[in-house]
């Protein structure tokens, strides 16, 4: 691994200290993620689940689709993935579980 990291201390690094990282990778991402909504719009059984659970639980997010809207995907930048970073990836909201083949140091 590069500078000696393990994959597991790279992700972590990644995910606490440099939101960026991600935001670039979603930036080339919008155009996929769009074109799986459009497969699932088009699979008629897909199609009739999402209106069925935005039926039973309306705008409650648990009747949401999971890939988002034409919209939402949208409107999606770099700058709002720093900006959710910096608000919901706060020490006191986080847990991390680990088994006991993992590295020890990775967590200190």
């Amino acid at each position: 691994m590069p500078g000696g990291k393990s994959v597991s201390k790279m992700h972590m690094d990644y995910l606490f200290k440099d939101p960026t990282i991600i935001a670039r990778f979603a930036d080339g991402a919008e155009r996929v993620i769009l074109e799986e909504i459009a497969t699932v719009e088009d699979t008629p059984d897909e199609h009739i689940h999402i209106l069925l659970v935005q039926g039973v639980w309306g705008n409650h997010p648990i009747g949401r689709s999971i890939l988002g809207t034409h919209d939402t995907v949208n409107r999606f930048d770099a700058d709002t993935i720093k900006e959710y970073f910096g608000r919901a990836y706060q020490p006191e909201r986080i847990v991390i579980a680990v088994n006991s083949q993992s590295d020890k140091d990775v967590l200190h």
